[in-house]
């Protein structure tokens, strides 16, 4: 809102990506899982060339050698790292970002998401208790595992305590 207000012209509609960040946003590993990843600086943007991109020159090309050249040649770099990554599993990928100390996290499907481990390990379900909210995000969640909830998870959780309403489990 700050550039649309104060700097003429809005950005251009960038998905999941950033307006003003390059890199910034969800790229595709080779195996077809995507991760989302975010460079805040230049100390990143020189760990991500070397370590992730396995390409340290790349920190000193004139198209990338700032953010805001990032961002004017974003298609290049995007094209860039979708060409190491399509090389690379979503597992090597989130090492080498983990291992430059990129701020990462991987994108599950929803059926991983509904499979994660820690969802199994506490047989967690997500109850119409919580419907009562109001909030969008949280609704759009809950419908997902409302809708999932066939499974058979044993535990049901109610609406969270910062929202207003208690924090309710019970057993089926």
């Amino acid at each position: 809102a700050y550039f649309a207000a104060y700097g003429g012209t809005p950005p251009p509609r960038n998905g999941a990506s950033h307006a003003t960040i390059a890199p910034y946003g969800p790229f595709q590993a080779g195996d077809g899982k995507q991760v989302n990843l975010g460079l805040q600086n230049e100390r990143e943007w020189a760990l991500f060339c070397s370590v992730v991109l396995k390409q340290p020159e790349v920190a000193a090309d004139p198209r990338f050698d700032s953010n805001a050249r990032r961002v004017a040649n974003r298609e290049a770099l995007h094209a860039m790292i979708d060409a190491v990554f399509s090389q690379l599993t979503i597992d090597q990928v989130i090492a080498r970002l983990d291992q430059a100390q990129i701020a990462n996290a991987h994108m599950n499907s929803m059926q991983e998401f509904w499979d994660h481990p820690q969802l199994q390990a506490r047989e967690i379900h997500l109850g119409p208790t919580v419907l009562w909210t109001n909030s969008l995000p949280y609704l759009m969640t809950i419908l997902v595992l409302v809708l999932a909830s066939a499974s058979g998870a044993r535990r049901r959780l109610g609406a969270p305590a910062s929202l207003g309403l208690p924090y309710v489990r019970e057993e089926r």
